[in-house]
C-alpha cells in the first residue's frame, strides 16, 4: 500500500510522517526527511555497499545491490565521485537509495520526489510500487496531484488533521486544485503585487495551471502542484 499526504505549507504533513514513524519498534520503520543528511565524503555506491554490510547482507549481494541501484536510480557518479560533488537531485536519490537497499516493513518518506528529474520521478515510484508489492507500507508526502494521483489512497491534511482520505480520484474528483482549496480553507486570490503587474494591462499571469491565464475564471490544471506553485 501506498499512501500520499497532501496539502498545503504548513498543513501537518511532515508532523503527521513523524508521529507515525515514532509508533514503531527500532528497525520496524524508516523515515527519510525532506532535507536527510548523509555522509557525503563517499561515493554512492561505497555508502550502500557498507550499509547494506551493516544490514548483514554478503559482501557480495551488498555490492550487488549497490550497483543496481546506482544504476536503477541514474545516480552521475555513483561509482566514480564522492557524494559531495552531487547536484541536490542525485543527493536526494543517493538518501533514498540508503532505505531502498533493504527496505524496513514501513517507509515514511517526506518529499521523497522533490529536486529529482522526470525519468528520476518514474524509476523511484516503480521503486517504491514494488517494496509495496512485497506487502510493505509506504507513506510518502507531496505537493503535486500527479504523484498523488498515483498513490492507492491519500491523506488530505489541514490545522494538522487528516480532514479527508481515501481512494485519490474519490477525494479529488475532477479538480483537485479546487477540492483541496476547499478542503483546506485556502483561497487563490488575485496577487496583490501590484508593482508587478503588467504596464500594457494585458493579463498574462500564470495561474494553478501550467500556462498563462486567459482571465480570471480560467480554470485550474489537474497536474498542478497542491501549493498553486508548481515544480
Amino acid at each position: 500500500m501506498i499512501t500520499g499526504l497532501i496539502g498545503i505549507n504548513g498543513s501537518g504533513k511532515t508532523t503527521r510522517l513523524k508521529n507515525l514513524y515514532a509508533q514503531h519498534a527500532p528497525g520496524a520503520a524508516q523515515f527519510v526527511p525532506d532535507n536527510p543528511i548523509i555522509p557525503i565524503e563517499v561515493s554512492a555506491h561505497e555508502l550502500l555497499h557498507r550499509l547494506g554490510r551493516m544490514h548483514r547482507l554478503p559482501r557480495v549481494e551488498a555490492k550487488r545491490r549497490a550497483t543496481i541501484l546506482c544504476d536503477e536510480l541514474a545516480i552521475d557518479g555513483g561509482t566514480t565521485r564522492a557524494i559531495s560533488t552531487y547536484s541536490a537531485g542525485n543527493y536526494k536519490k543517493t538518501a533514498l537509495a540508503i532505505v531502498f537497499i533493504k527496505p524496513a516493513r514501513h517507509l515514511y518518506l517526506d518529499e521523497p520526489l522533490e529536486m529529482v528529474d522526470a525519468i528520476s520521478r518514474a524509476r523511484i515510484l516503480r521503486i517504491l510500487r514494488r517494496i509495496s508489492n512485497l506487502g510493505h507500507q509506504v507513506t510518502i508526502s507531496t505537493q503535486d496531484f500527479t504523484i498523488a494521483e498515483q498513490c492507492d489512497t491519500i491523506e488530505v491534511m489541514a490545522d494538522l488533521e487528516v480532514v479527508a482520505e481515501g481512494a485519490p480520484s474519490a477525494v479529488l474528483g475532477d479538480d483537485p486544485f479546487a477540492r483541496l482549496m476547499e478542503l483546506s480553507g485556502a483561497e487563490f486570490t488575485d496577487c496583490q503585487a501590484d508593482w508587478l503587474a503588467d504596464p500594457g494591462g494585458v493579463n498574462t499571469e500564470v495561474g494553478p495551471g501550467l500556462g498563462p491565464q486567459a482571465g480570471s475564471g480560467a480554470s485550474p490544471a489537474t497536474g498542478s502542484a497542491a501549493d498553486g506553485r508548481g515544480e
